[in-house]
């Protein structure tokens, strides 16, 4: 190992050590190829980027305690080329950009494929005022843990061919932002090739749009808390993701805004570059929340748009949505998606669930608790293309399928009496009724037409025979649309008063659709 000594305090044109770290570099891989260089406690200036080799770590004496203070220059770069099982640690000391546009505070390698570059682990650093704190270009295996990123425009991209990278338990938080013009971005996975990298149990505060996936290509994005926020009238995301290669996989995490008036507030955003066979996104078990219903309008989970049709293979489950007020989940021309046992409860919203456009099946939306009213594609509904079975619409429920439920039938006509016996069942599978009467009229002269309600109302018209009657011949009924009550003909096609049914029993079996 070699210590820098002393540890530097004084102002950069008197105390740059950008030199002794050359040194201290230079001499382990003048002995062995590898080796530490452990930094004192203290503030050190540089002036020109720190350039490690392969093999050589960076140790502090903790984030706070040993602190590299960063004249306009990058902070550390990693030299462009393969480094093979690099294993390399950076660990416990602070990097901060004093002056200077545009640096970035750790980069390593350029964008794309110039040098895959493996293992470099990132352990309790801590990056103020950069434009882009950490830049890894086709970085394979490496790990950023239990950072502090603050003040800054970009908190961490990914870019090239980056795979098997994994973004733990960091705090990344804009706080106005650094110095420079990067994205207003807390985390970036690029369009290149960005395969199996993790995001994990982090929290991204601050920024317009939190998280901004690619093309993930097998992507984890489980237990962070993602907090949006903008400029006045600017729209703010959480987390967008383009298509997916494989498997996106976003899971127990907190997506949540505070829009101001005038900003659009969506919390997760799917919208498509083009469509990937076989590959699927799982939206599970994840909370959306708008703190101040306050914005221009805000949506919890948006998939595609009025114009793109291509982001397919999905599952929303198990997600909570709180305070949106134009809807809690829309989905606009989907493919094969299923929305199922999600917990719509924004009590603003214009619709709980709407999904509209073209509908490539299957799509099912099933058993969700929907506060507000859902709103489905009419045609798709029709061609079955749309499945939608076991919600609550509007904050009541009504089953889709019931069996043989008790109903007593009831005189419909003008004559005022009851039936001296009256018993009946239904059952339903959602538009599809059959009704089952059992009715003995009393001793009556009443003119008005023979007429007996009905537990819903047909769509159409229908007519049929009935069952076992007393009446001494043929019978039937018939049901109008629009109307829910039968009546009753005889075998000459005369509709039948109460007087003509006066004391006779009838019963028998009604099938109708509803609307």
């Amino acid at each position: 190992a070699q210590t820098l000594n002393p540890p530097i305090r004084a102002p950069p044109s008197t105390a740059n050590i950008s030199a002794a770290f050359e040194n201290c570099i230079a001499a382990l891989v003048s002995e062995r190829t590898f080796g530490m260089v452990k930094l004192p406690m203290g503030a050190m200036a540089i002036e020109a980027p720190i350039v490690p080799r392969q093999g050589i770590s960076i140790v502090g004496a903790g984030a706070k305690a040993s602190v590299i203070r960063c004249y306009d220059t990058d902070g550390i770069v990693i030299q462009t080329g393969t480094w093979d099982q690099n294993m390399a640690v950076y660990r416990d000391f602070g990097l901060t950009a004093m002056s200077g546009l545009n640096r970035t505070g750790f980069r390593c390698a350029t964008n794309p494929y110039a040098g895959e570059q493996d293992g470099f682990h990132l352990h309790n650093l801590q990056f103020f005022d950069w434009d882009t704190s950490i830049y890894f270009g086709s970085c394979w295996q490496s790990n950023i843990v239990e950072c502090w990123l603050e003040r800054t425009n970009t908190g961490i991209r990914l870019d090239g061919h980056a795979v098997l990278n994994n973004i733990v338990h960091t705090q990344i938080i804009r706080t106005g932002g650094g110095r420079g013009h990067a994205a207003n971005r807390g985390v970036i996975f690029g369009v290149n090739d960005i395969e199996a990298n993790n995001l994990l149990d982090n929290f991204i505060f601050g920024f317009q749009r939190c998280t901004e996936l690619g093309e993930p290509w097998f992507c984890q994005v489980r237990g962070n808390t993602f907090l949006a926020a903008a400029t006045p009238g600017a729209a703010m995301e959480c987390l967008t993701f383009a298509t997916v290669k494989e498997k996106l996989i976003l899971a127990y995490n907190i997506f949540e805004g505070a829009p101001g008036a005038g900003s659009a507030f969506t919390a997760v955003v799917g919208s498509p570059l083009n469509s990937q066979s076989g590959a699927s996104t799982s939206i599970v078990h994840n909370r959306f929340f708008d703190d101040t219903s306050a914005g221009s309008g805000s949506i919890g989970l948006k998939i595609n748009d009025t114009a793109l049709t291509n982001q397919s293979n999905g599952l929303a489950f198990d997600n909570n949505f709180i305070g949106f007020t134009t809807a809690d989940i829309r989905m606009d021309n989907p493919q094969n998606w299923t929305v199922l046992l999600n917990h719509c409860r924004s009590s603003a919203a214009a619709n709980s669930i709407v999904v509209q456009g073209a509908v490539t099946p299957p799509v099912r939306v099933l058993n969700n608790t929907c506060l507000r009213p859902n709103s489905y594609d009419a045609t798709a509904l029709a061609n079955g293309s749309l499945v939608v079975d076991g919600n609550s619409d509007g904050g009541a429920y009504t089953p889709t399928e019931v069996w043989n439920r008790t109903w007593t039938p009831a005189n419909a006509s003008s004559d005022v009496f009851n039936f001296t016996a009256a018993t009946g069942t239904y059952s339903y599978d959602r538009k599809e009724w059959t009704v089952r009467f059992d009715v003995t009229f009393p001793v009556t002269a009443g003119t008005a037409l023979a007429r007996i309600g009905l537990p819903a109302t047909p769509a159409a018209t229908f007519s049929g025979l009935c069952g076992y009657t007393d009446f001494g011949a043929f019978l039937a009924y018939n049901t109008a649309a629009g109307a829910a009550n039968f009546i009753f003909y005889n075998a000459a096609g005369t509709a039948l008063t109460n007087a003509a049914m006066s004391g006779k029993r009838v019963s028998g079996t009604i099938t109708f659709t509803v609307a």
